[in-house]
């Protein structure tokens, strides 16, 4: 069976993985003591699982990635950085539900279907 994966991202590369990417992309900001990061996990696991071929799932670490932490404003975990076209639509902070990050997930394609098409 095929396993889907966040791209593991950092400082060095964030800009090439998100901000230029031209589909949308959803970054995980996480922290292996948090248990917010645990109970997030199955949630975009099964978000991945049917959204992985037009939205781009990332995931970041908060300890080692302090720069993108405090640039985006991430003051509780787990976080979750929306973005399309390189650019910040929306911040989760916490914990959320599947059909609540779905409702986003679902908005922020309805966006990037409507800028594509002009």
């Amino acid at each position: 069976m095929f396993k889907i994966e966040q791209t593991v991202i950092n400082e060095n590369n964030f800009f090439q993985e998100v901000s230029k990417c031209n589909i949308p992309v959803v970054v995980e900001v996480n922290a292996d003591w948090s248990g917010g990061t645990h109970i997030i996990q199955p949630i975009i696991k099964r978000i991945m699982s049917k959204y992985d071929q037009i939205i781009k799932f990332c995931k970041i670490n908060y300890d080692e990635n302090i720069n993108i932490v405090k640039k985006y404003g991430i003051t509780k975990l787990p976080g979750i950085l929306i973005f399309m076209n390189g650019q910040l639509e929306d911040v989760i902070l916490g914990t959320i539900s599947y059909s609540e990050l779905e409702k986003k997930i679902k908005s922020i394609i309805k966006k990037s279907d409507k800028k594509s098409m002009n």
